[in-house]
């Protein structure tokens, strides 16, 4: 084109004369091009690296934690357990000694003796299955009641076996076994052998307790279930026949990132997932039951003196406890949504099971503690904890 144009304005004759000028111009624009090109590739390249650079901070800083997990076995054989995964191992390490921290604040708060220190450590929107009372605690007034009768005895707590499930970095569920020292007389004193549920979460920047079951370990041998009967037909039949869109049945229900309607939807959910838990025991299949909980639970059962904390031992204990044909119906509950992937359901319930001697069905009043979680569409029970309803109160004890 250079040629062209130069042949155009100045005629074929000073063509020649033009040529080594038109040439080495011509050599000087690709010499330009090719540095342009080369600036531009260069340019690219080190935009590529920038972006490669990036992306392997990410994955050291937010995703190396999972492969270090699998490389030192932190890990279920649900690999979308959150109790297991939500945290890496430095964040589930200190989640646990969070749990330690949080019981030996409430168990300090017991040997001082004053019932509100005790109180303070309770959201004020709680479910509180307590020791020594037959009472489902709802409020904080209710819950500060009962301390100020217990903190008479001069309790002392001591955890004897635990476990820790978190949920995040702000709510933690710890379950175990510990045992109470309280005072008979003035120079008396017997040891409680209990077990507890403690779901903390942090509010306001403080960590408090939204729910706590507390419940007398199981006798040895296995308890008779004739002790605990009141009557022979079950006592919430009356509960049965409630409309399931009357509302104001559904009692309190914590607001935890949840708007009305979606808490009821999970208030829902909650007896859905009882429904099916219900279900499959009538089905007198262990492993349908055992389905129903998620890999890594922990688990305290109504009649058994032993901390459940694998699948396995779960079902080993259901394919006994299936025996007695156990029905079971609501008596009163409460939900407490944890978003809109976990709730809290608690309550009493009473059993409608089967004597040994073959005698009239019998009604066995209890105390529930069901904490659900969904893995992936499917909801999986992480947590439950039952017992019997305690016959004794405590401004009675012993």
């Amino acid at each position: 084109l250079t040629f062209m144009r130069a042949e155009e304005d100045f005629g074929s004759e000073d063509i020649e004369e033009a040529a080594p000028f038109l040439a080495r111009e011509r050599g000087d624009r690709r010499r330009e091009g090719e540095s342009a090109s080369w600036r531009d590739s260069k340019a690219l390249l080190a935009t590529m690296m920038l972006v490669s650079f990036v992306v392997v901070c990410y994955y050291t800083l937010f995703q190396g934690s999972v492969v270090v997990d699998k490389v030192l076995g932190y890990h279920s054989k649900k690999t979308d357990d959150p109790c297991k995964f939500d945290l890496d191992e430095r964040e589930r390490v200190a989640i646990f000694q969070q749990a330690q921290e949080n019981f030996n604040s409430w168990d300090l708060a017991l040997r001082s003796l004053d019932a509100e220190k005790v109180s303070a450590l309770y959201a004020k929107d709680i479910s509180f299955l307590p020791t020594l009372s037959p009472n489902f605690v709802r409020t904080d007034a209710e819950e500060e009641q009962y301390f100020a009768k217990f903190v008479l005895k001069h309790p002392q707590a001591e955890v004897e076996e635990d476990k820790v499930q978190s949920f995040g970095t702000d709510a933690l569920l710890h379950s175990g076994l510990y045992n109470f020292r309280v005072n008979t007389t003035l120079t008396d004193f017997l040891v409680l052998n209990a077990r507890f549920t403690f779901f903390w979460r942090v509010i306001d920047g403080d960590w408090r307790i939204i729910h706590h079951h507390s419940s007398l370990v199981p006798a040895e041998p296995k308890v008779q279930l004739g002790e605990f009967v009141i009557g022979q037909q079950p006592t919430s039949a009356k509960h049965a026949k409630k409309d399931a869109t009357d509302m104001s049945f559904l009692g309190p229900i914590c607001s935890f990132d949840l708007n009305k309607s979606e808490r009821t939807d999970m208030y829902f959910k909650a007896r859905h997932n009882f429904k099916l838990w219900a279900d499959a025991l009538r089905s007198l299949n262990p492993d349908e039951v055992s389905a129903l909980y998620a890999t890594d639970v922990s688990f305290l059962p109504t009649l058994s003196d032993q901390y459940v904390v694998s699948d396995r031992d779960e079902e080993r204990y259901f394919a006994h406890f299936l025996l007695k044909h156990p029905v079971p119906v609501i008596v009163d509950d409460k939900v407490q949504a944890l978003g809109s992937e976990a709730l809290l359901h608690t309550g009493l319930y009473d059993f409608v099971v089967n004597t040994t001697d073959g005698g009239p069905r019998l009604v066995v009043h209890a105390r529930f503690s069901f904490l659900w979680r969904d893995f992936s569409g499917e909801w999986k029970i992480v947590h439950h904890h039952s017992s019997l309803l305690p016959t004794v109160d405590v401004a009675n004890f012993p």
